[in-house]
C-alpha cells in the first residue's frame, strides 16, 4: 500500500480525524466526522475532485473507500465506527488493490493453496476475488465460501476459476459462474436462486436445484455424482444431457456424450478427512468467517 494512504488511514484509526474534513474534497466525497463516526454519503458521482490541501494518495484512498463502502454495504448511506472502518479498510485494500472485487473468503486452506488475482498464497481468512483462479498443490485442499454461502471445496491438485459473481447485497447473488477446470471438488449451492448458477468444466455444463455435487474433472472427461438435490448435466454442445435426481446417481461426460454410470462413480468423501459435518464436506456460512466480520465492521453492523 502507498505510504501516504497508510499514514492517512492510520491517522483516522488512531485519532478519529479526517484531515480537513470540512474541505472541498471531503464535501465532494460526502465524508464528514461526527464524534467517533465517519459518515459516508454517495455524493461524489464521478465529479472531478479538488486537489487543494490533499495529496493524490489520500484522494485515491477516499475514492476507494467510498466505492468499496457503497458496493459492499449495499446502502446509500452508512454511518461507520471510525476505528473499525479504518482497520477493516486497511486490511482489505492491503492485498486486493482498487480494482479486484472481493466475492468470498477461504474457510480452509491446507498446505499449498494459491490465487491469481493478484498472484499470492491463500490462507484461512484470505479474500477471494471475481475472475480469479484458485489452485491446490499436492497433499493440499481448500474450501472457498462466497458471499451467498455457496461452498466450493477443492481436493489436491485442483484448479477452479471464479468466473463471475454479481452480488445482490441481501445474502444472494444474481449470477454465480464457476469453471471447474481440473481436479476433485464438492460444490454446495448457497442462498441464490437456482437460475443464478452457471457451472462448467472443459466438457460439461451443470444446472442445479438446491444441490450438493461431487465433481471430478479429468483429461477429456468429467464425472459428476449427486449428493443432494438435483442437477441437469449436459455436454458443452448441449446435444447430450442427463438429469440426476437420486442421491448417488453418477454421470460421465465427454465431449461427445453424457451417460449415466454405475461403474465409474466418484465421491469427494475421500478428501473430507475425519470431519464430515463442517470441514471440507459440510456447509459453512459466509457470516461465520473472519473476513465477513471485517465487512460487517466496515458497514457499521
Amino acid at each position: 500500500m502507498n505510504a501516504g494512504i497508510a499514514a492517512a488511514l492510520y491517522s483516522i484509526k488512531m485519532n478519529r480525524h479526517i484531515p480537513h474534513s470540512g474541505g472541498a474534497l471531503a464535501n465532494e466525497l460526502g465524508l464528514t466526522i461526527e464524534t467517533d463516526l465517519i459518515v459516508v454519503e454517495p455524493s461524489f458521482n464521478g465529479r472531478q475532485v479538488s486537489t487543494t490541501g490533499w495529496s493524490m494518495a489520500l484522494q485515491m484512498t477516499l475514492q476507494m473507500a467510498w466505492q468499496m463502502t457503497w458496493h459492499m454495504c449495499a446502502a446509500p448511506f452508512s454511518r461507520i465506527p471510525a476505528k473499525r472502518w479504518a482497520a477493516a479498510f486497511m486490511a482489505m485494500v492491503g492485498v486486493a488493490g482498487a480494482h479486484a472485487e472481493q466475492i468470498g473468503d477461504a474457510a480452509i486452506a491446507e498446505n499449498e493453496v494459491t490465487g491469481s488475482n493478484p498472484a499470492r498464497g491463500i490462507a484461512v481468512g484470505s479474500d477471494v476475488f471475481r475472475d480469479e483462479t484458485v489452485r491446490t498443490g499436492k497433499d493440499s485442499d481448500a474450501k472457498l465460501v462466497l458471499k451467498d454461502d455457496t461452498n466450493i471445496s477443492l481436493g489436491p491438485l485442483s484448479n477452479v476459476v471464479l468466473d463471475r459473481f454479481v452480488y445482490s447485497g441481501n445474502g444472494t447473488a444474481k449470477a454465480v459462474a464457476v469453471n471447474f477446470s481440473k481436479g476433485a471438488f464438492r460444490f454446495m449451492t448457497g442462498s441464490s436462486p437456482k437460475n443464478a448458477y452457471t457451472l462448467t468444466t472443459p466438457v460439461a455444463t451443470l444446472g442445479v436445484r438446491g444441490t450438493i455435487l461431487d465433481i471430478h474433472v479429468l483429461q477429456g472427461r468429467t464425472v459428476v455424482t449427486l449428493v443432494e438435490g438435483a442437477t441437469h448435466v449436459c455436454t458443452r454442445s448441449g446435444r447430450s444431457c442427463v438429469d440426476l435426481i437420486l442421491p448417488g446417481q453418477t454421470v460421465v461426460v465427454t465431449a461427445a456424450s453424457a451417460q449415466l454410470t454405475t461403474t465409474s462413480r466418484f465421491t469427494f468423501l475421500e478428501s473430507c478427512g475425519q470431519s464430515v459435518s463442517g470441514g471440507l464436506c459440510g456447509p459453512t456460512l459466509y457470516s461465520s468467517l473472519p473476513g465477513a466480520a471485517d465487512i460487517a465492521a466496515l458497514c457499521g453492523r
